[in-house]
């Protein structure tokens, strides 16, 4: 389980996994024919980041420190390399600027989360979870998304601003209200609700666009929700803090299918892969679980 002091470091960078109450329909970036060349952090949707990359770098870094003394890091060679490929694949194809660094680990609480300047982490446990590539590649994809819109470095200036002072909360939380978000009052718990229910929208709705542009099934991760769901990983606490909230599935899986009609249709859409069932077949022989006890 993560420890007091990463939870509070983490406390709006999300999984992939978890719910709760619900936006009004739109689309967040409309110009996915621009991926990679657009500046999805400026904007109406961008929150001024008060980091430079230098100290952003350096967060990244001191929080990697205290995620790897609490987590345990995958010692599948082979596995971790197939999983590193597919984040690869996927992030040549995003709008994340500069490197990804994705560790797999083993039995963490959470199935996967970033933190920012492009670290991510995947357990095996998802692995064993999706049913086939796009599933996993979907989930992958809400992670880059998560740090190519740099909710992290976002919501630390967030967090300086609200401490400085405290009973600007509202004003902190465009544009995150733009999306119809239930969250407009309940002190400084509301506003962190607010801002993580618009991060999971637009980490979906940028995660959906990212499938579609590196060839993959776009539905991935529309149908990945459905097999968390399944499988009872959706009953967990909803991410690193209890104060944090997700919109619910019904709520993700329409604006995602919102989004897939705007998408041009891919004329052979990669569903599946002999390299992912044989890494997946691993994680079932190595005992890791398909559900939540």
């Amino acid at each position: 389980m993560l420890g007091p002091p990463l939870r509070h470091a983490l406390l709006l960078l999300p999984t992939v996994i978890f719910a709760r109450p619900g936006p009004a329909l739109g689309q967040l970036h409309a110009d996915f024919l621009r991926i990679g060349a657009r500046d999805i952090n400026k904007g109406e949707f961008g929150f001024p980041n008060h980091l430079t990359p230098l100290k952003e770098y350096q967060q990244a870094l001191e929080m990697d420190v205290r995620i790897q003394r609490q987590v345990d890091k995958s010692g599948n060679a082979e596995l971790t390399g197939y999983v590193g490929r597919l984040a690869e694949q996927i992030q040549r194809r995003s709008d994340l600027k500069g490197p990804l660094w994705l560790r797999l680990t083993r039995s963490q609480e959470h199935l996967a989360f970033s933190t920012l300047a492009g670290r991510a982490y995947i357990d095996e446990k998802l692995v064993r979870i999706a049913e086939n590539e796009s599933q996993l590649a979907g989930a992958i994809a809400h992670e880059v998304a998560h740090l190519a819109a740099r909710h992290g470095a976002e919501n630390i200036s967030r967090m300086r601003l609200l401490d400085a002072n405290p009973s600007g909360f509202l004003t902190l939380l465009r544009p995150c209200l733009t999306i119809g978000n239930p969250f407009t009052s309940g002190g400084t718990d509301g506003f962190w609700q607010a801002v993580c229910y618009f991060n999971e929208i637009e980490a979906d709705e940028l995660a959906t666009q990212y499938l579609w542009n590196s060839g993959f099934d776009p539905e991935g991760l529309l149908n990945l929700l459905s097999v968390l769901q399944d499988h009872n990983w959706l009953d967990a606490p909803p991410g690193p803090s209890q104060t944090s909230s997700h919109p619910p599935i019904s709520v993700r899986q329409k604006r995602i299918r919102i989004q897939l009609k705007k998408l041009p249709g891919l004329e052979a859409a990669r569903l599946d892969s002999s390299d992912f069932q044989e890494a997946r077949e691993q994680t079932r022989a190595n005992g890791v679980p398909l559900s939540r006890k």
